[in-house]
C-alpha cells in the first residue's frame, strides 16, 4: 500500500479521534465511540472500524458534504423496506460522518475471488444469484421506481453475504438509471476483476444467462450489447483495453 495513503489515514484517525472525544464530551453524539480499531481503504472517503460503546461499528467520514447528505437521506430512505442494509448508529450533520452497523462477515468480491481460486463455479454463480436478488428488490422500492434510479456502483465490495443474504452499503453514487443498466454494470464489474475475463468468469457468466435474460427482459443480443457497453465504461474509467468477450 502506498506510504502517503497510510499517512493520510493515520493523521485523518488522529484528528478524528480527537473530533470523537470532543463530540463526546460535549453530548453531541448520541452513543459513545471508545477508539479507531483500524481504517479501510476508499478511494472516496475515510472509512473506519471503531469501537462503539461494548460492540464495534462503521465510521464513514465523508470527503464531500452532498455526498454525506445524500447518502444519510437514503439510508433512512430505505429503512422502512425490505431492503438488507446496515442500521444508521448516529451521525454528525456538521463534520458530515455515519456511524453504522458493522456486519461482521467477508464482502462478495473476497468470496468470489476464493470460487475462482477453488474453481467453484456452482458458489460462484449463487453468490451472484444472492446479488442480483437484492438488485431486484433495491428497484422495486417505490422511491427507487418513482425517481427512477440505479444502484450504478455495483463495485462487489459493497455486498456483504452473511448466511445467505446479502447487505448493501454504499449509497452515494445512486443516480438515474434502471434494472437492466445495473444487471449489466453487475456482469461487466464481476469479468473485469483480476483475471480478467477469465475462462472461470466466462463459465458462470454463461450459467448465469437464463436469469440474466429473464430478470432484464432483454434478447441475449441486446444484453450482450448493453453489458459490452458497461465493460467500454469500465475500461475507460480504468484506462485499460478492451477484452471482448
Amino acid at each position: 500500500m502506498d506510504c502517503s495513503y497510510i499517512n493520510a489515514h493515520y493523521l485523518v484517525a488522529l484528528s478524528l479521534l480527537n473530533l470523537l472525544i470532543s463530540e463526546r464530551n460535549k453530548g453531541s453524539l448520541p452513543q459513545m465511540i471508545m477508539k479507531i480499531i483500524k481504517s479501510f481503504q476508499s478511494k472516496k472517503n475515510y472509512v473506519y472500524l471503531v469501537q462503539h460503546k461494548d460492540s464495534q461499528a462503521i465510521l464513514k467520514l465523508f470527503s464531500n458534504a452532498s455526498h454525506y447528505m445524500k447518502e444519510k437521506t437514503l439510508y433512512y430512505e430505505f429503512k422502512t423496506t425490505p431492503l438488507l442494509i446496515p442500521e444508521v448508529i448516529s451521525y454528525n450533520d456538521y463534520h458530515g460522518f455515519l456511524v453504522l452497523e458493522y456486519i461482521r462477515s467477508q464482502n462478495m468480491l473476497d468470496l468470489l475471488e476464493n470460487c475462482e481460486r477453488c474453481h467453484e463455479v456452482d458458489k460462484a454463480v449463487d453468490l451472484l444469484d444472492q446479488v442480483l436478488d437484492w438488485l431486484m428488490v433495491f428497484h422495486h422500492i417505490p422511491y427507487v421506481k418513482e425517481n427512477q434510479l440505479c444502484f450504478h456502483d455495483l463495485n462487489l465490495r459493497n455486498f456483504i453475504s452473511i448466511r445467505d443474504t446479502v447487505y448493501g452499503i454504499d449509497f452515494e453514487s445512486i443516480e438515474c438509471g434502471s434494472f437492466q443498466e445495473d444487471v449489466a454494470k453487475l456482469i461487466g464489474m464481476f469479468l473485469y476483476y483480476n483475471p480478467i475475463n477469465s475462462l472461470f468468469k466466462q463459465q458462470v457468466f454463461m450459467s448465469l444467462m437464463p436469469k440474466l435474460l429473464k430478470v432484464t427482459s432483454l434478447s441475449k443480443l441486446n444484453f450482450e450489447k448493453l453489458l459490452h457497453h458497461e465493460i467500454n465504461c469500465i475500461c475507460q474509467r480504468r484506462k485499460i483495453s478492451v477484452n471482448m468477450l
